[in-house]
């Protein structure tokens, strides 16, 4: 019972939103620019989005929250 509770748990913690705010670190997981990592810039809380750096070459792209997870996998 012990193990299903930790798995569960670390389940929930996979899913968990990432922090959105100015210079973290995120992955987009779907769309255009999926698998890359960048840095958040902004964050448009009424539109739902976040304004990533992914390239310091080219300019910063608008994703919506729900594309954009953790950095790091196993966090």
């Amino acid at each position: 019972m012990l193990l299903a509770s930790e798995a569960r748990i670390a389940r929930a913690s996979r899913l968990r939103r990432p922090v959105l705010s100015r210079g973290a670190t995120v992955r987009v997981l779907r769309g255009e620019w999926a698998g890359q990592e960048g840095v958040i810039e902004d964050a448009d809380y009424i539109e739902s989005r976040v304004l990533i750096r992914l390239d310091p070459s080219e300019p910063a792209r608008w994703v919506p929250f729900r594309r954009v997870g953790h950095a790091d996998p196993d966090d």
